[in-house]
């Protein structure tokens, strides 16, 4: 009986090491299938100041004119685009002229980067100048994400809703020339789509989120801003805390055609957890304990399984191969059910060797995420777009 304690307790772990991200997936799906397809044809279409702050980087300039171009080309009636920089020499300043020069509805600013608050938000904060009279909504859209035209409508739709204080995209990686590197900040990324679906849990993206300029206003989010490093984390906050919703969008899976070494990997998703240990310590605590307890059940299966197996134990063993195997599948059935949703959404974003690639990295993920974690725990410096920043607290930054 003594013996069969650990085998149990072992397995025991592995399953409710699994069972929360099922759970989530299985309400994501549910979540998406409640969802319309489409912005009624009827519904108010407000007029909107869509926002794009940009810092040029030599290896986007390939895709930038049309990501940018996506944006611009949006099916909506009355829009005006703001885009900021920076730099007077940034990279992407031809491009942005070019189309400027192109578009009516299309026009261009230069921020002055202040040294309490990220590079990005000084240039938002620059293009919201702009804003006049008869802008009821604020877009928010990144330069290296690529919208499908309708996205526009599908993210203001919502904000008829009172309750609704924010609307949220999602980013969808899709490696182009490929790599691990890319695979592995793909299958990253997917993993936290199942929390956008939960009103607890989510928080707005800042590639592509909708908020009505009264709320905006009203929150004091500009002036959180101007002490702030993540604008859609300090949105997110303010917004829940004036007690309104942030809803998730499913239609908006905005495609970012990127490409990333494994270095690149490691500081990216260093850098997204040292943020989100900042603006939300709880979530990060939550992911922390969780992926580190999946992580020590998978080693301890792996110990118990060659112990067992040295032994001439086969109950250790088989014990121990069942937990592994039972994180190790679960992850990949997590991530199945996810890419399985997003297929649906966007069958275009989607293919099926993706699929498969981020299915087989999933569990990948998980001591990836222990490392993001614990480096996140011992530093809070991080580097963005070429810029180092140190993270002291939600509206305390240093720049160096």
């Amino acid at each position: 009986m003594w013996h069969l304690l650990p085998t149990l307790g072992l397995v025991a772990t592995a399953v409710s090491c699994v069972a929360p991200p099922l759970r989530l997936a299985v309400r994501l799906r549910r979540y998406a299938r409640g969802y319309p397809r489409q912005a009624p044809a009827d519904q108010p279409k407000p007029r909107a100041l869509v926002i794009l702050p940009c810092k040029g980087q030599a290896d986007e300039l390939r895709d930038l004119e049309d990501n940018l171009r996506g944006v611009l080309e949006q099916d909506y009636p009355s829009y005006r685009v703001v885009f900021a920089v920076g730099d007077p020499e940034d990279l992407a300043l031809p491009t942005l002229r070019k189309l400027c020069d192109e578009y009516d509805h299309a026009s261009l600013v230069q921020a002055t980067h202040r040294k309490n608050q990220s590079q990005k938000i000084s240039n938002q904060l620059k293009a919201l100048e702009q804003a006049g009279p008869d802008d009821d909504v604020l877009v928010f859209f990144d330069s290296d994400a690529r919208p499908a035209p309708d996205q526009l409508a599908n993210l203001v739709a919502p904000l008829t809703d009172p309750q609704i204080g924010a609307t949220t995209g999602f980013r969808w990686y899709t490696p182009v020339a490929g790599g691990l590197g890319s695979w592995l900040r793909a299958a990253w990324n997917v993993a936290g789509m199942p929390f956008l679906a939960e009103d607890r849990l989510n928080y707005a993206w800042g590639g592509a989120m909708a908020i009505r300029r009264e709320t905006f206003e009203a929150c004091g989010i500009a002036e959180y801003w101007a002490s702030a490093l993540s604008d859609d984390l300090g949105l997110s906050l303010l917004v829940k805390q004036s007690g309104l919703r942030i809803t998730l969008v499913p239609l908006c899976l905005i495609r970012s055609p990127e490409d990333l070494t494994m270095a690149g990997t490691l500081e990216w998703t260093n850098r997204q957890t040292v943020i989100l240990r900042v603006y939300n310590p709880a979530m990060w605590r939550s992911i922390f304990f969780g992926e580190g307890l999946t992580l020590a059940t998978v080693i301890a299966g792996a110990a118990m399984a060659i112990a067992g197996a040295n032994a001439g134990s086969t109950l250790y063993a088989a014990a121990g191969l069942v937990a592994m195997a039972t994180i190790v599948f679960g992850r990949m059935a997590f991530q199945a059910s996810v890419l399985g949703t997003a297929k649906r959404l966007s069958p275009q974003l989607v293919s099926t060797g993706s699929t498969w690639r981020l299915t087989l990295l999933a569990p990948c993920v998980i001591p990836l995420t222990v490392c993001n974690s614990l480096r996140s725990w011992l530093s809070r410096k991080i580097t963005w777009r070429g810029i180092r920043y140190h993270m002291i607290g939600p509206t305390q930054i240093e720049v160096f």
